[in-house]
């Protein structure tokens, strides 16, 4: 059934084509309200029953980490042979106002109020993030170490791996090592991505409020993660046919490694739901020339950040840290887009911000004088600025 809807929303134009999964994908699987049901024992466990009266699959027991409602539809996924089960209601916790109607309130305000509401974030992969507000956010010592023990044990087995036999034992429980250690450096970044968004947005109380911590506006640069992350193509030599020249691919994976771990997709996807459950708003700006742009006078030149570390401009002779300089830039570009939505569908937006005279071409003023002179003829009016077209 979930096949034709799909087929038939792609004959409609609606989606693209459905393909099936591929082996060792996250197997899971939806069910609603009419083939579940939650029972609570004496002992304060939770049990999911699955299936009907008349075609019972089983049940279920599961650790709630956190209170919930009487969901409307679950999912039971499998990831490394755990599983997981999802729960699907409205939370009622959640903003009222949308990231819109936020953003349209916000532009009502003035420029110097919106800077101090807003925080800029620069993503890097020395310091994955660093705030305009002077905050640095990177993994601990410990969760580094751990990180680098993992890829050495992946390199490792993957070595093992490549000498096996394929449908040995084995060989199987080197894919399961393997992937548990996968598994265990997803899980860090996903902790500092949860650890660093919930900073960011204001901590929780013991009532589960968030404590504001007076930022309003959360601006981050959009970038293109997946082309940033792609393999370089294959560069063929001309001089000998069928042979290849370097094309640094070597150096292009140990920087991609480093971008993937740095969780910057993560902290954008978090950093969003969190700040619309505060009643926040998450903005996207682009990142071009932002490491370049002086953030006290604009000036934009590849001299200006003489190091990793140090940016001093050449106009201005503004001197700060290169990461610092960066996240104010993101902020103002940031403020500046909010700015815009104040004349979102005015006419000051469509010609540009400013109302200007409409140009007239010579072909056009040529036209118009003489027609002039063929309505004086005729003794016709002519409304004065008007343009025949």
């Amino acid at each position: 059934m979930v096949w034709y809807q799909a087929m038939q929303r792609f004959f409609k134009g609606l989606a693209g084509k459905p393909v099936r999964k591929r082996k060792g994908g996250r197997d899971s699987i939806w069910l609603t309200r009419e083939l579940f049901e939650l029972k609570q024992d004496e002992a304060g466990g939770w049990k999911l029953f699955i299936g009907k009266k008349k075609n019972n699959i089983g049940f279920l027991s599961f650790e709630a980490h956190r209170d919930f409602q009487l969901p409307a539809s679950i999912t039971i996924s499998r990831d490394n042979g755990q599983y997981f089960v999802s729960f699907n209601y409205e939370d009622p916790k959640l903003s009222e106002k949308t990231q819109e109607e936020l953003v349209l309130e916000l532009a009502k305000l003035p420029a110097n109020e919106l800077m101090e509401k807003a925080v800029g974030l620069d993503c890097g992969v020395i310091i994955p993030v660093q705030s305009s507000s002077g905050q640095s956010f990177d993994f601990s010592s410990e969760q580094k170490k751990t990180i680098e023990r993992k890829q050495r044990k992946i390199r490792k087995w993957q070595r093992r791996l490549a000498r096996q036999r394929l449908g040995s034992h084995r060989r199987n429980k080197v894919k399961q090592s393997i992937a548990k250690a996968h598994r265990k450096i997803a899980e860090i970044r996903r902790d500092f991505a949860h650890q660093t968004t919930r900073t960011l947005v204001g901590k929780k109380d013991e009532n589960g409020q968030v404590i504001d911590n007076g930022a309003q506006i959360f601006v981050m640069e959009d970038l293109k993660i997946k082309n940033m992350t792609k393999s370089p193509e294959a560069k063929p030599d001309e001089q000998n046919p069928g042979h290849f020249v370097p094309n640094q691919a070597a150096a292009k994976a140990g920087l991609t490694q480093k971008i993937l771990n740095s969780a910057w997709g993560l902290i954008a996807v978090f950093l969003a739901y969190k700040a619309n459950h505060a009643g926040k708003v998450f903005i996207k700006v682009s990142p071009r020339f932002s490491s370049q742009e002086c953030a006290k006078c604009g000036h934009i030149h590849p001299g200006n950040r003489r190091t990793q570390s140090k940016f001093v401009c050449q106009k201005c002779g503004h001197t700060a840290n290169a990461d610092q300089n960066a996240s104010e830039v993101i902020r103002k570009r940031g403020v500046e887009e909010i700015l815009k939505q104040a004349t979102h569908g005015t006419w000051e937006s469509a010609r540009g911000g400013t109302r200007k005279t409409p140009r007239v071409s010579k072909l056009k003023v040529q036209t118009l004088r003489s027609e002039n002179r063929r309505r004086r003829g005729s003794n016709s009016e002519l409304i004065p600025g008007s343009l025949p077209l």
